[in-house]
């Protein structure tokens, strides 16, 4: 027990020392520290700035000065990233003993979810990577049910989501691509009204990666699952749903030509 005490002083002792007028401290860095509490995980830096709508160099010195409280580390794709140093450092932020210097994960969650909920809504195509995934997880979070339910019907989303998945799979970065494709997946899956052209691009998109990493009667069972829909649509709808899923998922048009679906 002396340890977590001691180490409860020393980072109070920090936060007293770099924030001697706690006004600072909540217009500049609450905030942001309940955002990295919130994902729970590293968090691309360049993320945090567009969340908080900072510039680079405002970004910057908020990594600088909270460097005591981070790990610092790099995503699949190379960006420099931040997180929580230690469960002890989350625990002590969220609790009573934190005092005026408390950082609330809740909030944080609401933050970061308002944030890509209405990058979603405006420009669903600029929503990067790490947004796609983790937009739907924090709308539940952050028990924004609405939006949550909003985003969940858009086609334009979740077809931006199974895009996704097959361009990460085409170049080479197949453990990003498993994991969106098992988003966009469980995404769609859960929407009776979706459209059958993006239940397939999915399904389709998640076959390719079982089928790189080896599993093979996943991959076989979602490409005969690709197909049935298809087999489903009357022969009017076929054409249309063929040239909507042509432009996402190109594998897919073509394995359907190819075996005259």
């Amino acid at each position: 027990d002396e340890l977590p005490r001691s180490l409860g002083r020393a980072i109070s002792l920090w936060f007293r020392t770099t924030f001697p007028d706690p006004r600072e401290y909540a217009r500049c860095f609450r905030t942001a520290l309940g955002c990295l509490l919130a994902v729970g995980g590293p968090l691309p830096c360049e993320e945090l700035g567009r969340i908080l709508g900072w510039s680079g160099s405002e970004t910057a010195d908020f990594l600088r000065k909270a460097r005591p409280l981070l790990n610092d580390g790099r995503d699949a794709s190379g960006n420099q990233t931040a997180a929580m140093s230690h469960d002890f450092v989350s625990e002590w932020l969220t609790s009573d003993l934190a005092g005026e210097y408390r950082a609330n994960s809740s909030d944080g969650a609401r933050t970061v979810a308002s944030r890509y909920f209405k990058l979603a809504r405006e420009n669903p195509g600029s929503l990067t990577d790490y947004e796609l995934l983790r937009i739907l997880p924090l709308l539940e979070t952050a028990g924004m049910r609405e939006e949550l339910d909003t985003i969940s019907r858009s086609s334009t989303f979740l077809e931006r989501m199974a895009r996704r998945a097959a361009e990460l799979g085409k170049a080479g970065r197949h453990a990003e691509a498993l994991e969106l494709a098992h988003a966009a997946r469980g995404a769609i899956s859960g929407r009776e009204e979706t459209p059958a052209s993006l239940r397939a691009c999915a399904a389709s998109a998640l076959a390719g990666e079982d089928e790189h990493f080896g599993r093979l009667a996943e991959a076989e069972s979602l490409r005969r699952e690709v197909l049935g829909t298809w087999r489903s649509l009357e022969e009017s709808e076929t054409g249309l749903h063929l040239i909507d899923v042509s432009s996402a998922c190109p594998d897919l048009a073509a394995t359907l030509r190819d075996r005259g679906e």
